[in-house]
């Protein structure tokens, strides 16, 4: 959040006043929707997620025109780890989210771009460009936990360790 604050600074004295200056923040989807025990994540990816929808009404003023690119799940590797896919898998399971093969659908890196590229190129000032990998839940909301019979806090406690479990399998695979 300070890095994107202080780089706009640095950068609008040289932007302002060109003609079409457009300044692009790729974010989260994680940032304009919730979902279980993604507190810190989603909350994090919001605090980005309107500072970029605060900075594009006031650089508009100054003919800087801000776009915020949401991707959903994007394939960085991260999930080739097998102790990150299974805690995933585990996980959503846990929370009733099934997914084809027991893998997070992702979307290529390239698609990315391909946002980045329309803005560059479209004769209108595009605002927000949301993405989810085909397979992912098309939603902008929040994600609920589905309800279930016989769910008490035992099966709260099987879910926070499961979340737990992915956690630590996405640190180990950071290393």
């Amino acid at each position: 959040m300070t890095t994107l604050l202080l780089l706009v600074q640095k950068i609008i004295p040289r932007i302002a006043g060109q003609e079409r200056t457009r300044l692009i923040v790729i974010g989260s989807m994680s940032g304009i929707r919730a979902y279980p025990f993604g507190y810190s994540h989603a909350s994090a990816k919001a605090d980005l997620h309107h500072a970029v929808r605060t900075s594009a009404l006031e650089l508009n003023q100054r003919g800087i025109h801000v776009t915020e690119v949401n991707p959903g799940v994007v394939d960085t590797g991260l999930y080739d780890n097998p102790a990150v896919a299974q805690a995933s898998a585990a996980a959503s399971k846990a929370f009733g989210y099934a997914f084809e093969g027991n893998r997070i659908p992702q979307m290529p890196p390239r698609e990315v771009g391909r946002a980045v590229a329309y803005t560059l190129n479209s004769a209108a000032h595009v605002l927000t460009i949301n993405l989810v990998p085909f397979g992912q839940e098309p939603h902008t909301g929040s994600c609920a936990l589905p309800a279930k019979r016989g769910n008490g806090p035992k099966g709260c406690l099987v879910r926070g360790q499961l979340w737990a479990r992915l956690c630590m399998a996405m640190l180990v695979a950071a290393q």
